[in-house]
């Protein structure tokens, strides 16, 4: 049994958040305060990173589920190629903000307090200029505002992660499972209401 990561052996079963519900919710959300153009940025890792693209799978479908344009100039560091360091991504959301943007998710809460951060250094202010949402559900860092994101319940990974190893063994060739668990979207002060 496998806790967040996904192999394609037969007889691995995988036990992970809900990715999908846990994006779309934040759109929506974002969509209900009134954004319409929402970028997707992400950092680019030395290891494969399925989960990355999960979630930018998941932030296309929220949009569309909302009625919401896609844009590929709206998305950093998705793209084979593109490879821009944290710094670099928060002058290209600098770019984004004055082409419109009003809102960027993460697809991590450690790239999206990052991103405060560097954006903070360059005069942009986190939810006045911009929005920003992440996914984990981590602390912030110290000076740094909660993220409104969606928090992983790893207590209950653990718990789904057992019962599945134990049905594994009581049932070793029964079919391959992959179970989801949903998340918590949690509210910070990252977003703001463009309605009022």
């Amino acid at each position: 049994v496998s806790i967040v990561e996904n192999y394609s052996h037969d007889l691995i079963d995988s036990i992970d958040v809900d990715q999908s519900d846990g994006i779309i919710t934040l759109i929506g959300k974002l969509h209900q305060l009134g954004h319409r153009k929402i970028a997707f940025m992400t950092w680019v890792y030395d290891i494969p990173t399925p989960w990355v693209m999960n979630r930018f799978g998941s932030y296309v479908q929220g949009l569309f589920m909302n009625n919401l344009e896609f844009n590929l100039r709206r998305v950093i560091n998705v793209l084979p190629g593109e490879h821009l360091d944290p710094f670099r991504c928060a002058d290209r959301v600098k770019e984004l903000i004055e082409q419109g943007i009003t809102a960027v998710v993460c697809p991590a809460d450690h790239q999206a307090y990052q991103l405060m951060q560097d954006l903070n250094g360059l005069g942009i202010s986190v939810p006045k200029d911009i929005s920003i949402t992440g996914f984990d559900g981590v602390y912030p860092p110290p000076q740094v505002p909660q993220l409104d994101s969606v928090k992983v319940p790893y207590e209950e990974l653990g718990r789904s992660a057992v019962h599945q190893l134990i049905r594994r063994m009581e049932q070793p060739t029964s079919p391959r499972r992959h179970i989801l668990v949903d998340g918590e979207v949690i509210s910070g002060v990252t977003i703001r209401d463009r309605n009022v």
